[in-house]
Order: structure tokens, then sequence, then C-alpha cells
């Protein structure tokens, strides 16, 4: 047997409201059993109701409700607009190329033949170049442009349409090229979206200006000092860097050794005499209150940015004058000892 559909009742929605919400019992008695809105006059005449406010009006009390305002966009820096920059040290001639650059490079490399112990001639055209790497001879124009740029090719002749020769380039080897680049200061790098790499020079790391922000990057925070730009610690002072590189490990595992060179070389462009004990004191003091105020999600980037300002002014003179008199006091300690020794010494020859 089939059951019939009960059929529904209707109801009136107020009747479930509060006594207090008089505004809403009003505002539902007005949707739902309010008349139809009056049409709108032709264009030109008055309206019958005269000037409407433009703001809408409560039913219950005719009091103005509040227009909703659009967020105010902030007038934010470029630098602030995307991704945080990331600056890395090219410490490898690929570490300047993207993958398309690091192709055509080595392709031209392995067509070359050999001029010398680090460079090779290898003459070709576009069209033969977008042969070799199946890519569009536009893009390898682009290219070859780039790796001219990044010191990784040079022209040395031009193209003979008339008899079919291309250009002539001489490849550089990869120790050769970073040779190339060091001379030129050109050993840091900025990714770009799209795998692109960008050399930025050492005034023009902050191109929108410098930021109170801390940095989330460790390359972020600090300028590559001048006349340092190209020293390696880890190589021309491995004491001071393994000293800098184990605290740095103990507060923040896993830290790579780029953070470790940024950090040295951002206390030295500050302080050229700083001592490995110097720079590892205010990193523990940053570290540990880094880890009291709990809130520090990136912490390479915040030690990188406060420490170098603490290897400077007011703060590094208080260290050393506090330092100078630790050393005088256990000096003193010292020859108090040394000197009632002796007189021991004295009183026991003095018995015999």
């Amino acid at each position: 047997m089939a059951r019939r559909k009960r059929p529904s009742e209707e109801f009136d929605v107020t009747e479930f409201l509060r006594p207090t919400d008089a505004d809403m019992r009003s505002a539902l008695t007005s949707l739902l059993h309010g008349e139809p809105a009056a049409p709108e006059p032709p264009e030109g005449e008055p309206h019958p109701e005269g000037n409407l406010p433009s703001e809408p009006i409560s039913p219950s009390e005719g009091r103005r409700l509040p227009q909703a305002e659009p967020d105010p966009v902030p007038d934010l820096p470029p630098a602030a607009r995307g991704r945080n920059p990331r600056y890395i040290r090219a410490i490898r001639a690929q570490d300047g190329h993207s993958t398309s650059e690091e192709f055509l490079y080595q392709t031209l490399w392995q067509e070359g033949r050999a001029e010398g112990a680090d460079t090779r001639i290898v003459t070709i055209g576009y069209r033969g170049i977008s042969s070799l790497t199946r890519m569009d001879p536009k893009t390898v124009k682009y290219l070859c442009r780039n790796l001219t740029e990044k010191l990784a090719v040079e022209r040395i002749g031009e193209e003979n349409v008339a008899e079919g020769i291309g250009r002539t380039y001489r490849v550089f080897s990869p120790q050769r090229v970073l040779d190339r680049r060091q001379a030129a200061g050109m050993e840091w790098i900025l990714r770009k979206p799209g795998g692109r790499v960008e050399f930025i020079t050492g005034g023009n790391l902050h191109p929108e200006g410098k930021s109170d922000r801390v940095s989330n990057s460790p390359n972020e925070a600090l300028s590559i000092p001048e006349g340092k730009s190209s020293e390696i610690y880890r190589r021309s002072a491995p004491a001071l860097f393994q000293a800098v590189a184990r605290a740095f490990l103990e507060i923040v595992p896993g830290t790579e050794d780029d953070a470790v060179e940024t950090l040295i070389a951002g206390c030295m462009v500050r302080a050229p005499d700083a001592t490995a004990a110097e720079i590892v004191h205010f990193l523990q003091v940053k570290g540990a209150y880094m880890r009291r105020m709990g809130t520090v999600k990136n912490p390479i980037g915040f030690l990188l940015q406060a420490v170098p300002k603490c290897i400077e002014g007011e703060a590094l003179r208080e260290y050393r004058r506090i330092e100078q008199q630790g050393r005088e006091a256990r000096a003193l300690a010292d020859a108090e000892i040394e000197r009632q020794y002796r007189a021991l010494q004295e009183r026991d020859k003095l018995k015999k």
C-alpha cells in the first residue's frame, strides 16, 4: 500500500524569534509579507517618493545602516609584494645558469675544439645550435646573449652570411668562468620565478631599500662586505669558520655553509678585527634570546640580521671591556697564587 505524502503545514518564521529580536522580526516580516517594489520611473523623471537615501535604512527604527567599505590596499614596496628574495653565493659555474643555459653551455663546450687548457673555440650559427639542442632559434639567441653577459662564453667572430659561416665563440671552462666572475664581482645570484638566475652585485643587494622587518632568507638580511666579497672564509680562515659553524649548528641544526659565510662576512665588514670568540659569543646570546621569544619562524634569517649588529658600536666595546677586565682579574689571581706558592716554598726551606 503506497504511503501518501503528508501535506506541508504553513508556519510563521517570526514565531521562533525571541521577544528581544525586534529588528530581525520586522525585517523578516517585511521580506515575507511586504508589498512588491514599485517600478522605477523613466529616466529623467523624479522619483514619486522623492530623493531616496543612498544608504540602506533599517525598517524598524529608520536608522541608516553603515555601508561596508572596501578594505584599503596597503602601499607595499615592490620587494614586499612577492616572494622575499634569496641571495645565494655561486660557488660553481652552473650555479649562475638556468637549466636551459647550462644545457646550452655544455653543448657548446662539447662541440668546441681545444684552444688551451681552459678554453675551447666553436663556430656555429643559431640554427646549428637549434638543431643540436632542439630549441627554437629565438630561444638560442636569447640564451647565447645570457651566457655572454654571465662571462661563460665570449663572441670573438661575427657570422658570414654570404659564405654560410656562423658566429665564433670562445667557451671557458667552469673554473675559468668562476675566476672571470670573481674578478667582475659576480658572485651572488638571485633565483627568479620560472628558473631564471640573475647575478646581483654588492651595490644592488637591496634594490628596494632597507627594510625593518626580519629577513625570511639567510642571505637577504646582509649586504656583501666590500673588500672581502671574494673571500671564502672556510678556505682562508678555517679555524674562524669552524668555530662559528659549530656554534651556529648548535643553535640551528642543519645550517648550510652559505649562511655561515654570510654571517662572518657581515660581521667582518662592521669590525674587521672581530675574533671568532666575539662572533660566537653574540651568536649564542642572540640564539638564547630567540629561543626565549619562541615566535621566530626563520631562525637563520633572524641570526644573520641580529648578530652583525652587535659586532659594532657600544655592544662590542662593552664586551671587549668586560673581557679585558676578566683577563686582568685572572692575571692578578694567577699572580697571587704564584706568590702564595713561593711563600710556602720559602717557609718550607726555613723549617729545614
